[in-house]
């Protein structure tokens, strides 16, 4: 039988809070929730209105163990948010193969331009592409199943794909100082990336391969639900 005690100690879990961070939030003492959970006492129907809250779940489901929503396909936010990735990132790939080569052949033989060129289509824009494209594919799957994370993961989740994008942003960032400071390139990210990784599949992974788990990586970072329980 899925007593009281035994679905506030539960809910409690899946929230990330310990009995002293949930009795914090409450108002009361660590060991008023510990009575609780063993089953000693039950809170009154004011102070369940409170832990419902805390916890972020339905207080029928709570006081009376009624199970939560099964979730809700098609919502609209993953609908937004694939349409919106989809759409840029066809917009950058469809720049960098049309409006690329059209740019380069207008800037020949001027410096400065080709160095912007092969910075803005090069270096720039494929991980903002594929970025998108990743974060479009976590999107499309959660239109027909629940990819939302507890706390815990979803910040794990977050951190990850940050460090997955971190590459590409170095050698963006690096390689855009390269062009406006003389001499820049002999240094950091921009020289190593070009004179240590020869082959284009290490190049196709940094490029492509990183950015695409780094965009699926930030939506699951991003994505807190309001129709299950964290």
């Amino acid at each position: 039988m899925w007593t009281f005690a035994m679905r506030l100690k539960e809910m409690r879990e899946q929230a990330d809070l310990t009995q002293e961070q949930l009795a914090e939030k409450i108002g009361v003492t660590r060991q008023a929730v510990s009575r609780w959970e063993q089953g000693h006492t039950q809170p009154d129907m004011e102070m369940l209105v409170t832990l419902s809250g805390a916890l972020q779940v339905d207080i029928e489901t709570l006081a009376f163990g009624k199970k939560t929503k099964q979730y809700r396909q098609f919502q609209n936010r993953y609908l937004v948010g694939f349409i919106a990735a989809l759409l840029s990132s066809a917009g950058v790939f469809l720049a960098i193969t049309l409006l690329g080569p059209a740019i380069k052949a207008w800037v020949n033989n001027h410096y400065m331009g080709n160095f912007v060129c092969f910075w803005a289509f090069q270096l720039l824009l494929p991980p903002i592409g594929w970025s998108s494209l990743g974060f479009g594919i976590a999107a499309l799957i959660s239109l027909f199943y629940n990819t939302c994370l507890r706390n815990r993961w979803r910040m794990a989740a977050f951190v990850l794909g940050l460090i997955a994008i971190a590459p590409s942003l170095l050698v963006i960032v690096d390689s855009a100082l390269a062009i406006w400071i003389p001499g820049y390139s002999e240094h950091i990210t921009f020289a190593l990336y070009f004179k240590t990784i020869p082959l284009p599949a290490l190049k196709h992974l940094l490029y492509a391969v990183l950015p695409v788990g780094s965009g699926t990586l930030l939506f699951l970072g991003l994505n807190k639900s309001v129709y299950t329980k964290k």
